[in-house]
């Protein structure tokens, strides 16, 4: 897995561009740093709009990702944005 920019097969995937209603999706933590090992879990942050049920978009994220090295964070745009400076790096998915 090593040496790859891409996340593994089963990552979630965002509908739209960038913000939006469809909100935005980040990749954080050592897959994006390149300190992964095999037994590394995936930091995904989803920042869904502020009016958005976050648990309910967790709930049907993990009904639709099954691989459960995924570990996705959703968070509203406020909460996303206080969370962001807090990790400092993360880059978004488009």
């Amino acid at each position: 897995m090593r040496g790859t920019s891409e996340p593994p097969k089963g990552s979630p995937r965002p509908s739209g561009r960038g913000g939006g209603q469809n909100g935005r999706l980040y990749i954080f933590g050592s897959y994006l740093k390149g300190g992964y090992i095999a037994a590394s879990d995936v930091d995904v942050l989803l920042e869904v709009p502020d009016n958005v049920d976050r648990l309910q978009v967790l709930h049907e994220a993990r009904r639709l990702v099954k691989n459960r090295r995924i570990e996705l964070h959703v968070l509203n745009h406020s909460d996303a944005e206080e969370f962001k400076k807090i990790i400092k790096e993360y880059k978004e998915i488009r």
